[in-house]
């Protein structure tokens, strides 16, 4: 007799995904030094981020079973303006 226990909630955190081909949007803004003021000051400017990330449905890939979903990083653009 051979015998295997069902996964349940204690996947092996081995997964295989599948996307769904929908995307997840989000933007920050975070500082960057772009230089120095003769002074030693530093001259900062805003850096406006985009990130789209696929949403992706995860599988166990002992057993098969849905597991959960996943955000999985897919683009980041960083903008910089200054004067």
């Amino acid at each position: 007799m051979s015998v295997s226990a069902a996964c349940g909630d204690n996947h092996n955190k081995v997964f295989t995904s599948q996307w769904t081909g929908q995307y997840r949007y989000s933007s920050y803004t975070h500082t960057v030094i772009v230089g120095y003021y003769t002074n030693g000051t530093p001259i900062t400017v805003p850096c406006h981020v985009n990130v789209t990330k696929k949403i992706c449905l995860m599988y166990c890939a002992e057993c098969g079973e849905y597991a959960t979903t996943a955000d999985v990083p897919y683009k980041e653009a960083h903008s910089v303006v200054h004067n």
